[in-house]
């Protein structure tokens, strides 16, 4: 399997809860990437709504996490997670306290709008 470097960012909130990123600081992004056969709309967006809290609760004692999105791939049955955090264990705790396990979890390099052309740092 092809290894690729992640990402590294630093995630300040600010009061608009719009994030900051600066590298180098030994943050990187991860997804979590679940089968949830049968799944509505309603349940997706419950466990959107728990890995926010669970997030919360988790960052205020660590300060190195930030959970970012959830995608739901309806004709594939699979829900896709992604989360700034300083390792896996901080993701996979997010997701035990969300109780909502996860099948994988994986270290992911983001490319956005914004970087076209640059390449992070590995």
């Amino acid at each position: 399997m092809l290894e690729t470097p992640c990402q590294q960012v630093h995630l300040e909130s600010s009061m608009d809860g719009s994030s900051s990123r600066s590298s180098d600081v030994g943050i990187a992004i991860f997804m979590t990437d679940r089968d949830v056969a049968d799944a509505t709309d309603a349940q997706i967006a419950g466990v959107h709504r728990a890995l926010e809290a669970a997030s919360r609760r988790i960052a205020s004692s660590s300060g190195t996490l930030q959970y970012l999105r959830t995608v739901y791939l309806r004709s594939e049955q699979r829900c896709l997670c992604f989360f700034a955090a300083s390792d896996a264990e901080v993701v996979r705790a997010i997701s035990d306290t969300a109780q909502f396990p996860d099948v994988r979890i994986t270290r992911a390099l983001e490319f956005s709008a914004n970087q076209l052309g640059e390449v992070p740092a590995s």
